[in-house]
């Protein structure tokens, strides 16, 4: 781990940077602002919509891009944006509607840029989601929604673990184009399998003139595997699960004792 290698930081959000209250601890901010004094972008890499992730970033004040829903969506610095994946509309809906059908006990939503969409705005899992984003739902249904060409970057699945384990069981057999993970509990989330992590990090090293591999990269869950196996040294939070903590070059405490912190202090010890 050679300090001055290292000229960006990628990191997951939820689970890493933010604790499990959903708050950004003094340290880590701290730190964050440190690093973008010496040039060093500190990037968000999420499941959220960029108006999500502007409510994190408010606690801090970042000045970085924006990697959105694993990749499907990526805003530069400027917030416009760089690349957009996702489903078509007729997609969505039938893999939705295959779910509602299927699986009765699962809250089944869309995402599609800075909208998330749901079927009933009292079910318990999508107030506990609002309440977590700070966002309200559009309550449509898909069909009604959508425009013609409007990608749907992501369906996500809330529910109990049970529920969900079979969700996710089910589609990887029946609808095996698909990339299925559970980021946390609870939370299952469903996007096209072209559409990764990786791309987005070379997306975004391209535009500051730097390799994947002079970046490092902080994460919890399934999904930020492959943003391991593209930067040049990882960090895995004490939380993460342990598949993960496999993946990853060393571990670090977990999001509730400032583990994105002290990963950051043994990459950039001249810092503190």
């Amino acid at each position: 781990m050679t300090e001055a290698y290292y000229k960006a930081v990628f990191s997951n959000v939820d689970g890493t940077v933010l604790t499990s209250s959903h708050k950004v601890s003094p340290l880590t901010k701290d730190t964050i602002i440190k690093l973008q004094l010496h040039g060093i972008p500190f990037v968000f890499v999420s499941g959220r919509s960029p108006r999500a992730l502007e409510q994190v970033d408010a606690l801090i004040g970042l000045t970085a891009p924006y990697i959105c829903y694993y990749g499907g969506l990526v805003l530069d610095q400027n917030k416009r944006v760089l690349k957009s994946e996702g489903f078509q509309p007729k997609k969505a809906i039938a893999i939705k509607n295959y779910i509602k059908r299927c699986f009765p006990d699962v809250c089944c939503v869309a995402c599609s840029y800075d909208t998330w969409i749901a079927d009933d705005v009292t079910n318990p899992w999508i107030r506990r989601e609002a309440a977590i984003i700070q966002s309200v739902p559009v309550v449509k249904t898909l069909s009604s929604y959508l425009q013609s060409e409007q990608q749907v970057h992501k369906l996500l699945c809330l529910g109990e673990t049970e529920h969900l384990n079979a969700v996710g069981d089910d589609l990887r057999i029946c609808f095996p184009e698909l990339s299925v993970f559970t980021t946390k509990e609870h939370y299952l989330e469903i996007m096209p399998r072209e559409i990764t992590t990786s791309d987005a990090i070379r997306l975004i090293c391209g535009l500051y003139g730097i390799n994947p591999s002079e970046a490092v990269s902080f994460g919890f869950n399934m999904r930020d595997i492959d943003m391991f196996q593209t930067v040049g040294c990882s960090a895995a939070v004490g939380n993460a699960a342990a598949p993960v903590k496999a993946a990853a070059d060393f571990v670090t405490p977990d999001n509730d004792h400032d583990g994105v912190f002290f990963g950051l202090k043994k990459l950039f010890p001249s810092f503190f």
